[in-house]
């Protein structure tokens, strides 16, 4: 009898294919490969990606053997297969045609092929588990070959020093919303049908999505539907991530399925592939409509509305939405995940509507349809309707291409038979990520100062060509500015003259933008608007706004020191006396904003900077809205929580005033004396539920003593009731605000 080869032991190398199987068929082969020789990692995870790729579809058992192994390879060793690394990769332009919270989307080009370059913020050398995302999403990415998954064609790390680029076709119709506004005609059923064939493959493999929604899905030059973004992407029994080191939780809010809030209080569930079921319902929802889900409720609100009253989206009325479509997605977003349809079970059920609708256009098909109905309901689950929408979504482009079409389609198509990629998604908000007391990257904020990083390897030289306002400088100073210091969508400015300013940056959006992108350069445009004529000491200035295709740039004032919640991360908590002297200036300059008619909206640590001498400017006026009346707005707060008054959190019609200011000034005393965020220690959801209360005002952490007068300021300023809350003008009366006589600020240590 033959014995069976024994595996290699610990310390031992694998040279081959044949000692690779061996070590495979193990019990636990994954404990196998993680005690090899490190001088052999390299050499096994190639035998690996090579053995994956060769492995054909009918074994999945086996290839998602080699896959998990190959994570936990990367995950220990963070390195990734050689082969999935490209060079000859160009880019073009000089600044990025998009972005998202932690990524910049350039245009660039692999031979012939038009590519899009996500290039990630973070430096490949720093921060571990960062690093172990990127590698993930990177490898993950590369296995997933479906006509609707957007394709994968590598990485690149020389294009960008110290920079990680993920590298996919350029999509040039852009996502299913945009190209919705452009061809409203566009056959709808069609896209949940492979929308769901995508998210079908990608369960088959074992592999949850995390972000289905509608600025993931991009439309190919065949106009199909392809799932794009795998940042949240992980392994269906593997533990996702969903939570920030601030609490928040990860992910689009307005898509989150309900378990996702209660796994971070819970623990996470067995089976997350429900969760992206959920999704994929909302999607349905915000494609029929072209709105988001819940799109005239505050985000904190949503959470109310989903958690405790189990609310869901109204069904439209003035859009298409066929009886059974609304009927699957009544039963994708069920409450119980268990009660949801698996994603074949969807797939199935919408080639089978699209079918049946097809049919239907014939004359003679109605007993076919009710004995494909029953066909249908015998292989699901759940019940189908015994009549089936036949009215056919407006115009089906791809299904009965007329002759007048045809040129439509060919100007929808890259003369090179190429794809090319919109932006994803212009996250400016970055909703589920600038909750944090300090940016964990200067991405995340609005305005820019402080720290400065050696220049960019690819100078950038803007030629400004349109002025859409009066400002200092013009289309004349065109070629002045002398060098500009990157920090994500931010630049340090400085021009030839000596001048230095903060430079922001957003897409000039096209009339197909997406949603995020128009919503990014109007946050630009309100800021400009809203600044212009504004003057105080304690508030940012304003220099212009001006177009330099195909990017909008905001100059203000650049304050090297800082902003305060920077500050906090480098030094720990203020001492009393910085906190008052910093907090008086504040208080300045909310009652001019306040005198202006303006709510800031968005006052945090994090939107507070200073210069060297300790004076202290409000910035960050994405979301400021000025009020025309004194009774207030009862426009959504965009943002998240842990800064956000009661009133404004869930306003039940009464509408909120500028004492919502006050409650977040009093939350940005509480992160100078405590160092940390409000309500630090808790999630959005636990935060929201206190705040709808209308009990609760954020904790004293137990390591923080307050001062009488400290405390009774900060009481005063976070008082429930907005009517008992004080004015800007009355704040700076309080006691507390008193200097010791002779104090002069020392700076910050």
């Amino acid at each position: 009898m033959s014995m069976k080869p024994s595996p290699p032991s610990p310390q031992r190398t694998i040279e081959n294919e044949e000692q690779l199987r061996e070590v495979l068929a193990l019990a636990e082969p994954v404990k196998t490969l993680l005690s090899l020789d490190k001088s052999c990692v390299q050499g096994v995870v190639e035998l690996l990606e090579s053995e994956t790729n060769a492995i054909s579809t009918s074994n999945d058992q086996y290839r998602r053997l080699c896959m998990k192994c190959l994570r936990a390879l990367v995950k220990k060793y963070q390195i990734l297969p050689s082969s999935i690394f490209l060079s000859n990769i160009e880019c073009h332009g000089d600044y990025p045609v998009g972005g998202g919270g932690f990524s910049d989307i350039w245009k660039g080009s692999a031979g012939k092929q038009d590519v899009c370059l996500k290039v990630i913020r973070l430096h490949i050398e720093g921060d571990q588990q960062k690093r172990h995302k990127i590698y993930s999403e990177a490898l993950l990415w590369t296995h997933l070959k479906h006509q609707n998954v957007l394709p994968f064609l590598g990485v690149n790390t020389e294009l960008f020093p110290s920079r990680f680029c993920l590298i996919s076709p350029w999509m040039k119709n852009g996502d299913i919303i945009s190209f919705l506004r452009r061809f409203p005609n566009h056959d709808r059923l069609k896209s949940f049908v492979e929308i769901a064939a995508g998210l079908q493959y990608l369960h088959s493999l074992g592999i949850v999505h995390g972000d289905i929604k509608g600025v993931n899905i991009l439309v190919d030059n065949n106009l199909q539907c392809c799932l794009a973004d795998f940042g949240l992407a992980a392994a269906a029994t593997e533990s996702q991530n969903i939570t920030s080191a601030s609490g928040a939780i990860k992910g689009s809010l307005r898509w989150l399925a309900p378990e996702v809030y209660m796994s971070v209080q819970n623990g996470p569930e067995k089976d997350k592939c429900p969760r992206d079921v959920y999704a994929f319902a909302c999607t349905i929802y915000e494609i029929m409509t072209g709105q988001p889900p819940f799109h005239d409720l505050l985000e904190a609100a949503l959470i109310y509305h989903v958690l405790m009253l189990k609310a869901r989206p109204e069904r439209p009325t003035d859009v298409w939405c066929p009886d059974n479509v609304w009927n699957l997605v009544e039963r994708c977003w069920a409450e119980d995940p268990q009660q949801r349809p698996r994603t074949e079970q969807v797939h199935a059920f919408l080639k089978e509507l699209m079918s049946l609708r097809n049919v239907g256009n014939n004359a003679e098909s109605g007993i076919v349809l009710v004995e494909q109905v029953a066909k249908t309901r015998d292989t699901l689950d759940y019940p189908v309707a015994d009549e089936v929408d036949t009215t056919p979504t407006p115009s089906p482009i791809l299904l009965h291409r007329s002759p007048e079409l045809s040129p439509v389609i060919r100007n929808m198509s890259v003369q090179d038979g190429q794809s090319h990629h919109q932006p994803l998604e212009l996250r400016q908000r970055a909703r589920n990520q600038q909750n944090q007391t300090v940016p964990p990257n200067h991405s995340k904020r609005d305005i820019l100062s402080g720290s400065q990083i050696p220049s960019l390897s690819r100078p950038m030289a803007p030629k400004i060509i349109t002025t859409l306002d009066d400002h200092p400088y013009s289309s004349s100073d065109s070629g002045k500015f002398k060098s500009l210091i990157s920090l994500g969508k931010t630049y340090i400015v400085t021009t030839t003259d000596g001048d230095t300013m903060a430079m922001i940056t957003a897409e000039v959006p096209r009339t197909d933008a997406s949603h995020d992108q128009q919503t990014a350069a109007q946050m630009m445009r309100n800021q400009r608007v809203l600044l212009r004529r504004l003057s105080h000491p304690n508030v940012i200035q304003c220099f212009g706004l001006v177009e330099t295709p195909p990017t909008l740039n905001l100059f203000l004032e650049h304050l090297p020191g800082g902003s305060i919640a920077e500050a906090l991360e480098k030094f720990g908590k203020l001492s009393d006396e910085n906190t008052r002297y910093f907090t008086s200036q504040i208080a300045s300059g909310l009652e001019y904003l306040h005198s202006e008619g303006i709510l800031h909206r968005g006052l945090k640590a994090e939107n507070i900077l200073m210069n060297h001498e300790g004076v202290v400017k409000i910035s960050g006026f994405s979301v400021s809205k000025r009020v025309v009346d004194s009774h207030g707005t009862r426009t959504p707060v965009q943002g998240t929580p842990f800064w956000t008054s009661p009133e404004a959190a869930y306003n039940r019609g009464r509408g909120y005033d500028y004492k919502l200011d006050i409650w977040a000034l009093g939350c940005v005393v509480l992160e100078m004396l405590s160092g940390t965020r409000p309500w630090a220690g808790l999630g959005e959801s636990d935060v929201v539920l206190k705040l709808l209360s209308e009990k609760y005002t954020p904790p004293l952490p137990p390591d923080v003593v307050l001062s009488e007068l400290a405390g009774d300021f900060m009481k005063w300023c976070l008082t429930i009731n907005p009517h008992a809350r004080p004015t800007a003008a009355m704040v700076r009366t309080h006691e507390y605000l008193a200097l010791p006589l002779g104090w002069k600020y020392g700076g910050i240590s």
